[in-house]
């Protein structure tokens, strides 16, 4: 299965939410806040919003979580 890419952000600091992050993956965002919590999928909080760097991402489509 492939997955279309996110276009880049013009911010330096390049980080997706979990909506977006949940679109891409075609589940929902309540999916992707499981698999935080399970520590699949690194991500930081800023202020209340959740937010995946590019990096942390591809590391979770590897698999590298385990």
């Amino acid at each position: 299965m492939t997955h279309r890419s996110i276009p880049p952000r013009d911010d330096a600091e390049q980080s997706y939410t979990v909506k977006e992050v949940a679109k891409r993956r075609r589940v929902t965002p309540r999916t992707i806040r499981a698999e935080i919590k399970r520590k699949r999928l690194k991500a930081s909080r800023v202020g209340r919003l959740l937010r995946i760097t590019p990096q942390a991402l591809a590391a979770y489509e590897r698999g590298d979580w385990k």
